[in-house]
């Protein structure tokens, strides 16, 4: 790989790093906001839920711009419009504003997937793409656990306020760095890869791929795995009587766990052979490991919950590789890579959307027990849709078959 290629991954790196930053740490901060702001965690979870559909529904809108626009600019575009909104937040802190801008800033980081993915459609091999994109979800990860490592020590030096401003500034400073980046030049042999006719979205194309399923069991996935990222710093605090820091820095395990699954899912697909047997096994260690939270919240035993819910993020991570790294390469030869990858993406996403404010509700009604329960029943849901249908698509990408598509796209690119 030349030097070139290396900085634009690096670049990619830092920008996903960030941006998983400004998507979290309204999350992150959630606490210190509803003590001292006197919010609501209703109000708080409706503007959480309000930026998950914002992305969701601008991930598909985005996944079509970026195939015809300027990717670039979308990027620089995006990092600006996310430095003003958490700027707008530190100096308007009122629900109405809150929720204004937060949906804004969900619309503008779903300009930068579908970016990403065509830089590195346009920019890089096959091989290449492969390796980029499991070292961006890596620095994606990352950024969540550093947003959780660092949101302490800027409540500690000055409220949520200080963490607003924080990331407006790293935000700003990555616009411009894209901006003033030679990403373009990377791509300079464009020209010479070998480009595949899109296929049609049609109900043809639908049926042999079983993407209304996959987009189904998506939706059940991201509510699991957003749902308790946004909810675990309130979950601890409230359940175990921590403060509020405190709180965060056990929350930071989770995005630790998202890392780790980079790790375990490719493990797994191994072991069972294909990606259909992988989401048996992740759902029905999710539905275990929810029976055994529950118990661990009745008792009090925080060790033990601790390790529930971040073996059930784990899981849920595992599953979100499968939807941002293998699937999209395994409808490589559709044409239709980046238009998909922000399908799926859409749909944990909205998924995400139901579940801050769901959760809100059933923990303000029934307890948290009940929000216990219904990610055991998620999980359930999960594994009834898989078994019974047995003709997705996922049954045959095992992974001699991904590995043969690989090969061979790697060939066409370089002929």
């Amino acid at each position: 790989m030349k030097r070139r290629e290396m900085r634009f991954i690096l670049l990619a790196c830092v920008l996903y790093f960030v941006c998983l930053l400004a998507r979290t740490d309204l999350s992150a901060v959630m606490l210190d906001m509803i003590q001292k702001l006197k919010l609501q965690k209703d109000q708080l979870g409706v503007a959480v839920t309000g930026g998950y559909i914002a992305y969701a529904m601008g991930m598909i809108m985005n996944s079509l711009i970026a195939e015809r626009g300027n990717p670039k600019k979308m990027i620089c575009i995006a990092m600006f419009g996310c430095a003003l909104t958490h700027f707008g937040i530190k100096c308007f802190p009122i629900f109405p504003v809150i929720l204004i801008l937060w949906c804004i800033n969900g619309y503008l980081q779903s300009m930068i997937w579908p970016s990403l993915i065509q830089t590195m459609g346009l920019c890089l091999s096959e091989k290449q793409r492969t390796r980029a994109m499991s070292v961006v979800t890596i620095a994606q990860h990352a950024g969540s656990v550093a947003c959780y490592l660092l949101v302490p020590v800027g409540l500690s030096c000055g409220g949520w306020g200080t963490v607003m401003l924080a990331t407006a500034a790293v935000c700003l400073t990555v616009s411009f760095a894209w901006g003033l980046s030679g990403v373009t030049s990377v791509c300079e042999n464009t020209k010479e890869l070998v480009s595949t006719s899109p296929c049609k979205l049609d109900r043809a194309f639908l049926a042999k791929t079983g993407l209304p399923i996959l987009l189904i069991l998506g939706v059940l996935t991201g509510m699991l795995r957003d749902g308790i990222t946004t909810w675990a710093p309130v979950y601890y605090a409230e359940s175990f009587s921590l403060e509020a820091a405190t709180s965060i820095l056990l929350t930071a395990m989770l995005p630790a766990c998202k890392i780790l699954a980079c790790v375990v899912c490719p493990f797994v697909l191994k072991w069972v052979s294909n990606v259909r047997k992988a989401l048996l096994c992740f759902y029905s260690v999710i539905l275990v490991a929810a029976l055994v939270l529950l118990f661990s919240n009745r008792v009090g035993m925080i060790g033990l919950s601790l390790l529930m819910m971040n073996l059930i993020l784990l899981m849920s991570g595992c599953i979100s590789i499968l939807y941002i790294i293998t699937l999209p390469f395994y409808f490589s030869a559709t044409g239709r890579s980046a238009t998909l990858s922000g399908f799926l993406d859409c749909s944990l996403y909205a998924g995400a959307a139901v579940s801050s404010s769901l959760f809100a509700f059933l923990q303000s009604g029934f307890g948290w027990p009940s929000v216990i329960l219904s990610w055991g029943g998620l999980a359930a849901v999960g594994i009834c849709i898989v078994l019974a249908d047995k003709q997705l698509a996922l049954d045959i990408a095992d992974s001699e078959e991904n590995k043969n598509l690989e090969t061979a796209a790697d060939q066409q690119v370089h002929k």
